[in-house]
């Protein structure tokens, strides 16, 4: 899977029940290699778990079916704020789990201390939410998927240039 993993220009972990240790190792591998990453609910906690992090239970974070249920305070400095360019989004929230000690930043969390967003913003996309963008219908959402498609466009057009590049030295 790693092979294949090289040749991508993006992924997403999305969320889900229950996590491999060999998506863990994915994470890890797509850190290392700086290829653009989302991850959604537990997509974030794997990626937390494989910074370091632990996961946890939380208590009245699953409210299904609501678009709206808490705000998420984004810190200023950010990659996340760069893309949303707003301190507070309203989120879904449906998760029974939450992340700690992870050592990526901490970019985004509720008003009673969950962590809703990690990143490392020396990276070119390495960012995990705690909600399902794919499942609200704001701009917000849209922003970080479209920038997020972006990079992934960068690192396919990068490839495409070193290709022509190592065919003309070639030549």
């Amino acid at each position: 899977i790693k092979e294949l993993i090289k040749n991508i220009n993006g992924i997403i972990f999305q969320g889900g029940d229950a996590y491999t240790q060999e998506e863990i190792e994915l994470v890890k591998y797509t850190y290392k290699l700086d290829i653009p990453t989302l991850g959604i609910c537990q997509g974030m906690q794997i990626m937390g778990i494989a910074t370091a992090g632990e996961i946890y239970n939380v208590k009245n974070h699953n409210k299904k079916n609501i678009q709206e249920v808490h705000e998420v305070i984004l810190k200023k400095d950010t990659k996340i704020y760069e893309i949303i360019k707003k301190e507070k989004i309203k989120v879904n929230s449906r998760h029974n789990y939450a992340i700690k000690n992870t050592t990526l930043n901490i970019s985004g969390y509720t008003k009673d201390n969950i962590i809703e967003v990690i990143e490392d913003k020396n990276k070119k996309f390495f960012i995990g939410i705690e909600w399902h963008p794919e499942s609200l219908n704001n701009n917000d959402t849209k922003k970080i998927f479209d920038y997020f498609v972006n990079k992934a466009k960068e690192i396919k057009n990068d490839t495409k240039r070193n290709t022509k590049n190592n065919q003309r030295k070639n030549n």
